[in-house]
């Protein structure tokens, strides 16, 4: 039980609010642009991280949260409203893909992890040679791209784990004075990158279903499409705002 690595603290703080609370309090954690929150060196193992360490950061958030909210003013929640849209992105075509194999350590150099690699990407790679062979390359993903606002809160949600240069796009252009955003809601369509980073490289942009799947210019389509919801929101509030 030492001896694996996780990073189920988020769980574990809600137990800790709940052991205080008592056992009804429910407790959301949402995923936000996280796409390229963190780099991990692929030449240094992560760290053991057993289950003391993920009660100990629960417990930590937990503090912060105790600290915090006394001071905080409880309001009522007011001007809920929703708005959605579904729509279909392209996929990336055979010939602007990469894919990650024995070449490449993104991941990691060990033989375990290329071996996971080469059935995940060498499959990948096959069923899109056999679709270009057959002309059948119109292939597209569906995604639901939401809004909530209560308040003066607005809460933008996409199926991706859309880079962090885009959640602060959206935050930007919001109309609301908070915005968070949701990622890996309603599905999933994998990372979300900016077009930039394809010509960088990287574990994100590797074409598979399991990471990277939508055209390179995707990152414009979610963005664009995410600001409509809330902006629509902001309307439905009869507070227009604008972008």
């Amino acid at each position: 039980p030492d001896r694996y690595f996780h990073r189920d603290f988020y769980g574990r703080f809600g137990d800790e609010v709940r052991r205080r609370l008592g056992p009804d309090v429910p407790t959301a954690t949402f995923t936000g642009a996280c796409g390229d929150m963190a780099w991990q060196n692929p030449q240094v193992q992560p760290p053991v991280d057993g289950a003391a360490a993920a009660w100990a950061l629960g417990r930590t958030m937990a503090d912060a949260l105790f600290d915090h909210s006394p001071a905080r003013p409880r309001v009522p929640i007011k001007d809920l409203q929703f708005a959605s849209e579904v729509i279909e992105i392209p996929d990336r075509p055979l010939e602007k893909s990469h894919f990650c194999g024995d070449h490449c350590d993104c991941r990691g150099s060990s033989e375990e992890i290329h071996a996971v690699d080469r059935r995940r990407y060498d499959q990948e790679e096959r069923v899109l040679r056999e679709l270009r062979d057959r002309g059948d390359t119109d292939t597209r993903c569906v995604l639901e791209l939401s809004a909530i606002a209560i308040g003066d809160v607005g809460l933008s949600t996409n199926p991706g784990e859309s880079f962090v240069e885009l959640g602060l796009e959206i935050k930007e252009r919001s109309p609301f004075p908070v915005t968070m955003i949701l990622g890996l809601t309603n599905g999933c369509c994998g990372y979300v990158p900016t077009e930039r980073a394809f010509d960088e490289g990287g574990y994100e942009t590797h074409r598979s279903v399991f990471t990277s799947r939508l055209a390179t210019n995707a990152d414009r389509t979610v963005v664009e499409e995410c600001v409509n919801q809330l902006v629509k929101c902001r309307r439905l509030q009869g507070r227009p705002g604008s972008p």
